[in-house]
């Protein structure tokens, strides 16, 4: 059986300095402290897959077992890395160690997200919001953009949800 994240003992983070004088924040007991953290965010990606707009609600930011991992992340700043660069090193209680080296972010401008993965974040994002029936059809209207006559009918269609 493979590891898994209660199996975590430590994640180390080697990030631009910037990273860490603009989401340093240490602890958090908000949803929106929570986006300000780099500790809150890598212990979310390894607990729960992603950074969905879900993982900076307060119910999470307070949950135990992510208390538990972000308690285990620390982060040293390197001026030599790159701004949207991350070097990445969980240690296991096996003494197990992984290391992943992010040579730029998903979503930056060197790395940025492909048409079907701008619509997959566009959906799960949006639908939080206006529901799925109703991003899927604002999705719709904005990939047409171009076409329409009046291009208010985006803003008014998302309004209307």
């Amino acid at each position: 059986m493979g590891a898994r994240v209660h199996d975590i003992e430590a994640v180390e983070l080697r990030t631009h300095p910037l990273v860490l004088e603009l989401t340093g924040k240490r602890s958090q007991r908000t949803g929106l402290e929570g986006k300000f953290s780099v500790y809150h965010s890598a212990a979310c990606a390894l607990m729960r897959g992603d950074g969905a707009p879900t993982a900076y609600t307060d119910e999470v930011v307070n949950l135990p077992e992510l208390v538990a991992l972000r308690d285990r992340v620390t982060a040293v700043a390197d001026p030599a890395c790159h701004e949207a660069s991350v070097d990445i090193a969980v240690t296991f209680a096996d003494g197990n160690r992984v290391t992943k080296h992010v040579e730029r972010a998903i979503g930056s401008r060197e790395r940025p997200l492909s048409d079907a993965e701008i619509e997959h974040k566009f959906c799960v994002q949006s639908g939080l919001v206006i529901g799925d029936a109703a991003a899927a059809r604002l999705l719709d209207l904005a990939w047409r953009l171009e076409t329409l006559a009046d291009s208010g009918e985006v803003a008014r269609m998302a309004m209307a949800g």
